[in-house]
């Protein structure tokens, strides 16, 4: 946050430059989060339709993305629908009966999974709807839809609840909301696609099943191996199965190419068949003679569409378009697809680090740059931190970077084998700590030495507050005035399955502890924990406090915020990603996660800070005081010009103003001040 009241000096005289900072909102930031890498969205997309007008490409998360023409897509997010932490997927979409169908599968926080069976007229709203069951049929989850013959047609997987025979699972529908089970007569529960063509209902995987009229349907078995793609056009049903095979009616299959064995997804369109083996098209006129294409993306391929004289390709990383199936135009950006664990925000930029030493920077949080990424022999770096204008990352093998702008990392140390899951900088140092109970300590982010003991075991988490520094080892908390001299590990966790303290942050007055199975603590004095509750199930990987606002993100993209530490918010992130860490800085939150997701919140409202030039001058130097809201981190820089500042010390507040002395200030002729919330 840059919410500050710059102040300015001038020896002999004092000048006050007061600002103030007034937002208006109509939604919480926190309810607006935007993708930053990959776009133009991070969620994997599985399929893609088409129909009334619009193609549609659906995925992980509830996500749907729509186009009129194939090139100019909105991205819309369902949301947790389903409850906060419940990761669900969607598979497959149709268009017929004036509404959108679209199916996949879930599972809650505790296990198990469920159906997702959702419809839209519109795209825009969106109904769950119920899958039909009994007591001795439930289905577990659904793979395909399509429509014809008036009616739509899903099939997935299920069976009885009692003695878990498994069955497949097909549902029929001439709306899309009332729906209804057939017998599949099958136990066969490995399905990839359906298909209709020519008054017959066609769905494969393991095997095939056949329906002339929806409701009567027979399992047959026309290949030794599982079926990969499915697709109806030029009279025929088309399967690929270490091969390509062809049929009239669904029974009788022929052999027309040994070509494409290793080809899963499949479309026909303008008079021609599209085939994607990963990343590689191949097109053929005939199923008999292919040509291959080269690559569509250079992520995988997961839905092949064709609408309106357009293919469309969606996938890991994936969204390309086609008028004929040879050229393709990758309408994706990404700047890593590796998993990212921490970020910080110091000298002007976010930075965010993640696996195989991966180092991204973003002035504004919107456009990002790789920095640095080795190979995979390379440390994880889990966690970074700013402070006294220094930025350091940690890491696997006891890795330590340090850099002065965010661009230029050098080692500072190698703590040997050791994983340090995270650091902090707080009252003037940087703590580290990690497995084996290692704890490292750093006034520059160059120069480090250890404190730490084995007999805390493994720590994870670190935060500072009212005169404390706090460490997380578990099932616990240790703590130190100094981090010099710790206490021994005081248990917090009564069930060792349930929770491990996985991170910790300090605002408001209070510390607030977080971990595995979405249990969250607070503390005032890191002695006395009372739970609050988080309203999920997930892991929870990161807690940060900034703009008077706690943040924790976790599993299947949980995003929680408290200002008091005991009452939490969920928010709709967008994805089902696991996110693992998050950074404040110029008004807005950064958080990043798995498959190199960064997504960034709406602008923040200023919290009210005020940094007056008082006392003034005394025998230790030039005093000001800082007004702000308790709890949080405040770093004092000082310039000559506006332009360029320089990281004077930090400051954490209370629920008295906090004094700060410039004992530099004799050494310019002139200097001005700023407060930047950290």
């Amino acid at each position: 946050m840059n919410a500050y009241t710059p102040a300015r000096l001038w020896k002999g005289a004092t000048l006050l430059l007061l600002g103030a900072h007034l937002c208006a909102h109509a939604a919480d930031p926190l309810d607006q989060w935007q993708w930053r890498n990959p776009l133009p969205g991070g969620n994997l997309l599985e399929a893609v339709g088409y129909g009334n007008g619009r193609f549609v490409a659906v995925g992980d998360g509830g996500t749907v993305l729509s186009s009129a023409d194939a090139t100019n897509w909105t991205s819309r997010y369902l949301g947790q629908i389903y409850g906060v932490g419940a990761d669900y997927w969607l598979a497959s979409v149709t268009w017929g009966a004036g509404t959108w169908v679209a199916v996949g599968g879930g599972q809650p926080p505790g296990g198990g999974s469920f159906p997702v069976l959702l419809t839209s007229p519109d795209l825009a709203t969106w109904t769950e709807q119920s899958a039909p069951s009994n007591s001795s049929f439930a289905v577990s989850y659904l793979e395909s839809v399509v429509y014809g013959g008036g009616q739509f047609a899903a099939i997935g997987s299920g069976g009885d609840p009692e003695t878990l025979q498994p069955e497949a699972a097909i549902l029929t529908s001439p709306d899309g909301v009332h729906w209804s089970h057939r017998d599949s007569g099958t136990i066969e529960t490995f399905w990839t696609g359906t298909s209709y063509g020519n008054g017959t209902y066609l769905a494969a995987g393991g095997g095939t099943l056949r329906s002339t009229d929806g409701v009567n349907w027979s399992p047959h078995q026309p290949f030794s191996q599982s079926i990969s793609g499915l697709a109806y056009g030029s009279g025929r049903f088309v399967a690929l199965s270490l091969g390509v095979y062809s049929s009239l009616d669904g029974l009788a299959w022929s052999e027309s190419s040994p070509l494409l064995r290793n080809a899963s997804r499949l479309a026909y369109g303008g008079g021609q068949f599209v085939a994607a083996d990963g990343a590689r098209i191949w097109t053929s006129p005939d199923t008999t003679n292919w040509t291959a294409r080269g690559l569509a993306t250079t992520g995988q391929v997961r839905g092949l569409g064709y609408g309106d004289g357009k293919f469309v390709a969606v996938g890991s990383g994936t969204l390309s378009v086609s008028t004929n199936g040879s050229g393709w135009l990758n309408l994706a950006s990404v700047v890593t697809t590796t998993l990212i664990n921490g970020a910080a925000y110091g000298r002007g930029a976010f930075v965010a680090v993640g696996d195989q030493s991966t180092i991204l920077r973003s002035v504004d949080g919107a456009k990002w740059t790789r920095i640095a990424a080795g190979s995979l022999s390379n440390p994880n770096l889990y966690a970074a931190a700013y402070g006294g204008g220094t930025l350091v990352a940690v890491g696997s093998q006891g890795l330590v970077l340090a850099s002065t702008n965010g661009t230029d990392w050098t080692t500072a140390t190698n703590a040997g084998d050791t994983l340090l899951q995270d650091v902090v900088y707080a009252n003037g140092q940087f703590l580290a700590v990690g497995s084996g109970g290692a704890i490292l300590t750093s006034a520059n982010g160059s120069v480090w030495r250890s404190t730490g003991s084995t007999d805390f075991g493994p720590l994870a988490g670190a935060a500072y507050g009212n005169g404390l520094y706090v460490v997380g080892n578990g099932t616990g908390i240790l703590t130190s005035p100094d981090a010099t001299h710790w206490s021994q590990p005081e248990t917090i966790v009564t069930n060792f399955d349930l929770l491990w303290v996985k991170t910790l942050a300090y605002g408001a007055g209070r510390f607030v502890a977080a971990g595995y199975g979405g249990h969250i603590w607070a503390s005032t004095n890191a002695v006395d924990w009372v739970p609050a509750n988080s309203g999920t199930g997930a892991n929870l990987y990161h807690a940060t406090y900034a703009n008077g606002t706690f943040l924790v993100v976790g599993d299947a993209g949980t995003i929680l915020s408290s200002t008091n530490g005991t009452d939490w918010v969920g928010h709709d992130a967008g994805t089902m990603n696991a996110l693992e860490g998050a950074a404040y800085g110029n008004n807005t939150f950064v958080v990043v996660g798995d498959g190199g997701t960064i997504l960034q919140s709406g602008v923040m409202p200023s919290v009210g800070a005020r940094l007056t030039a008082g006392p003034g001058w005394s025998s230790s130097g030039f005093g000001l005081t800082l007004s702000a809201p308790p709890g949080g981190q405040w770093e004092i820089e000082g310039s000559t010009d506006l332009v360029n500042w320089t990281a004077l010390g930090q400051l954490s507040t209370s629920n008295a103003p906090a004094l700060f002395i410039d004992r530099q200030a004799t050494n310019v002729s002139h200097r001005f001040y700023r407060a930047v919330s950290r």
